[in-house]
């Protein structure tokens, strides 16, 4: 799938943490779930898309939804690889989720940790879990 380059680099372009493409793929942190679902819709990323172990962005995006209903919210950060290679695409490997209440042994936060339970790094701290795949 190639889509728009120049549009998708456009909606990354806030959150890109590298100035330019290095070995063809530039990072990027703190996507908004809104930002990530619009990548989708436009074409630029494959909804079945999924960094080794990682859940699918199809299935990011439905969890991420589900439990932003709850008061959890979802930024995402990965890598864009440039149109100028044959695996042009965006990948995600880190989820970062952030929630303003007590948290302490809560059904939710166990159903977080169950559906990250891949990651191959699991951070969690006072209001914020941090997952990413290798």
């Amino acid at each position: 799938m190639k889509s728009d380059y120049k549009q998708r680099d456009l909606i990354l372009k806030a959150f890109f943490t590298d100035k330019e493409y290095i070995g063809g793929s530039k990072r990027f942190k703190r996507l908004p779930l809104e930002l990530l679902e619009l990548l989708v819709i436009e074409g630029h990323t494959d909804h079945e898309d999924r960094q080794n172990n990682a859940p699918s962005i199809r299935e990011l995006l439905v969890f991420a939804k589900q439990m932003k209903e709850k008061g959890y919210f979802f930024t995402f950060g990965g890598y864009a690889i440039t149109h100028e290679r044959e695996d042009y695409r965006v990948s995600i490997d880190t989820i970062d989720i952030t929630y303003y209440f007590d948290n302490n042994n809560h059904i939710y936060s166990k159903l977080i940790k169950s559906f990250f339970k891949n990651a191959d790094e699991i951070d969690e701290s006072t209001n914020h879990f941090h997952f990413w795949y290798d």
